[in-house]
């Protein structure tokens, strides 16, 4: 039996940052979406019912 260790390749630097910037885009889009109400109505003046 031999003992060398067959370990994958790890991702290209390209993947990892683009994988970083999505997650972070992801979370980003999650934290504005409950405060969307509140700027339409205060910040664009808009009404409460859609008519």
């Amino acid at each position: 039996m031999s003992s060398e260790s067959h370990s994958r390749p790890s991702l290209p630097r390209n993947v990892k940052i683009l994988g970083a910037a999505s997650m972070l885009n992801d979370i980003a889009s999650e934290m504005i979406f409950p405060l969307l109400p509140n700027f339409l109505l205060s910040v664009l003046l808009g009404n409460r019912f859609y008519e």
